[in-house]
C-alpha cells in the first residue's frame, strides 16, 4: 500500500477534479467531452492499480488456486482479440496481429484458461502500453514434447539488457526518459510471472532498445 498510494492518489485527483468541471458552467461541450475521457481513462488506471493488489494480495496469502479444464485456445485468443483491438481503435499507428499455429477452432490444451487469459492480458496491456508505433503480436505454437509456447511481440521502446532481470521485481519501474512517463504500479509482469509459475512454466524475454520485445513461455 505504501508503494502505490502516490498511484491512487493521482488518478482520484484527476477523477474527482475533472467531475467537477464537467458539471461547471464555464466550459463548453466539446472541452466537457476531453473532460469525460480524462475521467475515463483514470478510472481505467484505478480499476488496475485496484486489480493488481487483490491478485498480489492472493499470491501472498497463497490463496490463487489452480483449476485446470479444457481450454478451446483459438476462441480464448479471439476473443482478447477483439477486446484489444476495441483498446487501440484510438490509435491507427499500432496493428494488433493474431497468429494462431493451428487453424482448427477444436483445437484445445487442458490447462487453466483463467490464469493463462489473466497472463495474456497483462502482456498485451504492457506491450500495447509501451507501443507508440507499428505492432504488437501474440499467440502461440506448438512443439512435440507436448508443450505449447504463448508468446507477445511488440515494436515498442524495449528494454536494455542490464534490466532484463530487474522487470520481474515487484513495484519496478524502469526509471529513465523513455519510461517515466507511462503509467503503472509495476506489479504486472511480477504476478504474470508467478501466474506461469502456477501453470509449469516460466516467462522469458528478449528485448532490443528502440526494436521491442518479445515475451514467451512454454507450459505442458
Amino acid at each position: 500500500l505504501a508503494n502505490i498510494s502516490h498511484e491512487i492518489r493521482t488518478p482520484m485527483n484527476a477523477i474527482i477534479g475533472f467531475s467537477k468541471m464537467v458539471s461547471s458552467p464555464d466550459f463548453n461541450m466539446d472541452e466537457k467531452n476531453k473532460f469525460l475521457d480524462i475521467i475515463i481513462s483514470n478510472g481505467k488506471l484505478l480499476m488496475a492499480l485496484i486489480n493488481d493488489m487483490i491478485s498480489l494480495s492472493k499470491i501472498e496469502s497463497n490463496q490463487v488456486e489452480v483449476s485446470k479444464s479444457t481450454c478451446l485456445v483459438n476462441d480464448m485468443l479471439v476473443v482478447m482479440y477483439k477486446e484489444f483491438l476495441f483498446e487501440l481503435s484510438d490509435n491507427p499507428n499500432v496493428a494488433l496481429k493474431l497468429k494462431n499455429e493451428n487453424a482448427n477452432p477444436k483445437f484445445s490444451i487442458y490447462t487453466d484458461q483463467s490464469l493463462l487469459k489473466e497472463i495474456l492480458e497483462k502482456l498485451l496491456d504492457n506491450a500495447i502500453k509501451f507501443t507508440d508505433y507499428g505492432s504488437v503480436e501474440f499467440g502461440y505454437r506448438t512443439f512435440k514434447d507436448g508443450k505449447i509456447e504463448f508468446f507477445v511481440q511488440d515494436t515498442g521502446i524495449g528494454i536494455a539488457e542490464e534490466d532484463l532481470d530487474k522487470i520481474f521485481a515487484r513495484f519496478h519501474q524502469l526509471d529513465n526518459r523513455t519510461t517515466r512517463n507511462y503509467e503503472g504500479t509495476g506489479l504486472g509482469l511480477s504476478i504474470a510471472q508467478h501466474y506461469v509459475s502456477l501453470l509449469d512454466g516460466k516467462l522469458k524475454v528478449t528485448s532490443k532498445p528502440g526494436v521491442g520485445s518479445t515475451f514467451y513461455f512454454s507450459i505442458p
